[in-house]
């Protein structure tokens, strides 16, 4: 019979080898998928870093020039080594080549500074960014390469979210599902980039070591922790503005503790956040978004109509499209959100997800004050409902009928805060730990391993391998004939596809219209044939207003070596073709292969 958890047993602090293990598996694995991911493919990663090295030299508040964008004084070697990968976020069919890493190599750093837009992390209290501001402050005060800087500031940003995270395991014994969250494909990207996520996250992790710490020894509670606590909620608020609600930890600190300096200090970390927010929300000019209305006013337009509101969650919430979405991109979209993983390894990753959360889950969790655990899930709810509401007022173009720009990752806190709230610590101290805690931690070595193996190969296919040995294509792009119930557009395939068929399930056409034209519209139908000289139809609408843009048709699984477009109704419909140097063309598709991986036409859009 398994002996019952002791009540004290989430506040024994991991043992030095348990603890320095745990941080060593999980710093590994982060610095080997740092290796392997080019600079800049973390979303924003760019403005992140210009955000650092503002901060770098001393610059607090942004500056927006009348009729520019929020930013700042840039060098301009920052910005050349910057420019040397943005061609590749979005275009899966661009890989790095040695030269291109030799030569964004040697710049180096310049004695001038250009103004230069930051959005997205111009919302933010940048002291959040030390870590990574002291390492490109440092390549450049020592004169290293902008590349060698670069590269200081993601080591500084993954030092430091480990020593968080291991400064909040010595606080409080998280469950093996907590930690789980950290070595997600999602996770381990981020932390391993120049981005805010990963110390984010690991702050966030210290807040909640810290406020159940003091929800647990109360009037015994360290009296430093009055101090640590409010500035690393006043940190994460003023940058990562869906954790507002974690200042009632503040509040709950005083009524536990008694002591005055938990309520005053909540009352001014809120004053605080509160008021950089709103003079952001004033002030930021984002260019990203073409709206009549600022943020503020868009959000004193849902205040005001609140029918309004509920409508546009309603369909955000109820499209199985989104919400799918969500899942994928909490688990891992890497790059700019071109980098997916096959769909069985989402079921594969999710799956060993869940077993943890079961190995873990318990509804009363006996090392938390009631209030606590309520705290913890109230302040889970009102941060996702944050989330959904920040990018409704900073991102979705007004009026909106569904919320643009959220990804799961946005939810990391909210789900963490939750399982915290209902999973048992993982009891790494007993030498012969219970079958419950044998499991958990078998399962979290497999999930590392897992993850490890599926983002490694996904980074080496989306930004090294070429998913074919062809001839390059390097013509100019054209424009096929329109098509015409008299003249079917042949749809070529590449060379490879046509001698070694893979096993296709979806074909994405780039398409347009003559010269511009915006009343070309009409049904059409894409025939397939396979090597055996069967062949299917699928019929699809277009029109005009949607192009130029991919149309992403399924079709049934098989291994197709030919295609064509025939008109059913309507004419004028072109493709994009791309010629090689020997003259054959190949038309502009994006290839779905049977395991979700997807294929390019080289030198298309």
């Amino acid at each position: 019979m398994e002996k019952p958890t002791p009540k004290t047993s989430n506040w024994r602090s991991p043992t030095t080898p348990y603890g320095l293990t745990l941080i060593l598996v999980l710093f590994s694995l982060c610095l080997a998928i740092s290796v392997l991911t080019p600079p800049f493919q973390s979303p924003d990663e760019d403005m992140h870093l210009k955000r650092a090295y503002l901060l770098a030299h001393g610059q607090i508040w942004l500056e927006t020039p009348a009729g520019k964008p929020t930013g700042g004084e840039i060098n301009q070697g920052l910005l050349q080594y910057a420019e040397s990968f943005e061609k590749i976020p979005f275009h899966a069919e661009r890989k790095l080549s040695a030269n291109e890493l030799y030569e964004a190599g040697q710049v180096r750093w310049q004695n001038t500074t250009v103004f230069s837009p930051i959005s997205g992390p111009n919302y933010y209290f940048p002291l959040i960014y030390t870590p990574q501001a002291i390492g490109i402050g440092l390549g450049e005060a020592l004169d290293l390469s902008v590349h060698t800087s670069y590269q200081l500031a993601k080591f500084a940003a993954l030092l430091a979210t480990c020593f968080l995270i291991y400064w909040a395991l010595s606080l409080y014994q998280f469950s093996a599902a907590s930690l789980a969250l950290f070595i997600l494909p999602m996770s381990l990207f981020q932390i391993g980039s120049a981005s805010l996520d990963g110390i984010a996250h690991a702050l966030s992790l210290v807040v909640i070591a810290l406020f159940l710490k003091v929800s647990h020894e109360k009037e015994k509670a360290p009296i430093w922790i009055t101090v640590v606590l409010p500035i690393v909620i006043a940190l994460l608020a003023t940058s990562r503005m869906h954790v507002l609600p974690l200042i009632l930890f503040l509040f709950l600190a005083y009524r536990y503790t008694k002591n005055i300096s938990y309520r005053w200090s909540g009352f001014g970390v809120l004053l605080f956040s509160l008021t950089w927010i709103l003079a952001s929300l004033r002030t930021v000019v984002d260019i990203r978004v073409r709206s009549s209305l600022a943020p503020s006013e868009i959000l004193i337009f849902y205040l005001t109509h609140p029918i309004a509101l509920v409508e546009v969650l309603w369909n955000t919430l109820s499209n199985p499209v989104i919400l799918k979405s969500y899942a994928t991109s909490f688990i891992g979209v890497l790059g700019w959100l071109d980098a997916s993983l096959p769909k069985d390894q989402y079921i594969v990753l999710g799956g060993l997800l869940v077993l943890l959360f079961l190995s873990s889950i318990t509804l009363r969790v006996n090392t938390l004050d009631r209030s606590a655990q309520w705290a913890l899930l109230l302040c889970a709810f009102i941060s996702m409902a944050i989330v959904m509401a920040s990018l409704l007022i900073s991102w979705t173009p007004h009026p909106a009928k569904t919320i643009l720009g959220v990804q799961g990752r946005y939810f990391f806190i909210p789900v963490l805060l939750i399982a915290v709230a209902f999973t048992q610590g993982l009891e790494i101290r007993q030498l012969k730990p219970a079958l419950r805690q044998t499991s958990s931690l078998l399962l979290l070595a497999l999930l590392s391993f897992t993850s490890l193996a599926f983002t490694s190969q996904l980074l080496l296919q989306r930004y090294y391998f070429m998913a074919e040995q062809s001839t390059i294509l390097s013509g100019p792009l054209s424009w096929s004939a329109p098509l015409s119930p008299k003249e079917p557009i042949t749809v070529f395939l590449s060379p490879h596809q046509a001698e070694r068929p893979a096993l296709l399930r979806g074909l994405s056409i780039f398409v347009g219209a003559p010269n511009g034209t915006k009343d070309v519209r009409g049904k059409a139908e894409l025939i397939m044939r396979t090597s055996s000289g069967s062949a299917v139809s699928i019929p699809f609408v277009y029109t005009a207003e949607n192009s130029p843009a991919y149309i992403a048709l399924s079709i049934p699984q098989g291994p197709y070596i030919a295609g064509s477009l025939n008109a059913i109704e309507g004419a004028g419909l072109q493709v994009q073709e791309v010629k090689s140097a020997d003259g054959k063309a190949q038309t502009c598709l994006v290839y779905e292969l049977s395991d979700g991986s997807r294929r390019y036409t080289p030198g298309c859009p």
